[in-house]
């Protein structure tokens, strides 16, 4: 942007010395303008450089400096939310830990319940019919004598 003005004010400087140098004016003057030209040009810069030290570039700086301390706030902001994330992923693992544990325990135990059951199947599969009536009907017979 400072190039720019600085261009800019160039610019506007040489079209004002073109249009009064085009004017009709006496040899003497013409002669006066050709010397103090160069002099007029280099006040002109030595303005524009000034202008650009004191007020532009200082003012661009703590445009940044401003945009960069905004940055680094929402940066600590970001880092903050981070970590409370990270304390969230950890505790949910730690979580999904026990409950996969959890989930193993109770899978071992239904395949134990399983392989009773077919356990007991075989074994009631095995019986004979008057096994089977005893089993079933709970009734239970002593091979003595009853007084």
């Amino acid at each position: 942007m400072s190039i720019a003005v600085v261009c800019f004010c160039f610019g506007l400087s040489q079209t004002f010395i073109r249009k009064i140098s085009k004017q009709n004016i006496s040899n003497e003057t013409q002669r006066m303008m050709k010397f103090w030209k160069p002099f007029l040009l280099v006040l002109w810069i030595t303005g524009i450089i000034v202008l650009l030290i004191y007020y532009i570039i200082p003012k661009e700086d703590t445009q940044r400096n401003d945009n960069i301390e905004k940055l680094e706030k929402a940066n600590q902001v970001l880092v903050l939310k981070n970590e409370t994330l990270d304390k969230k992923i950890n505790r949910l693992k730690d979580q999904t830990d026990s409950l996969s544990d959890k989930i193993k325990l109770s899978h071992q135990t239904i395949q134990q319940l399983q392989q009773n059951l077919n356990e007991q199947i075989k074994t009631i599969d095995r019986m004979s019919s008057l096994d089977l009536y005893e089993y079933f009907s709970r009734f239970k017979t002593d091979s003595t004598r009853h007084k």
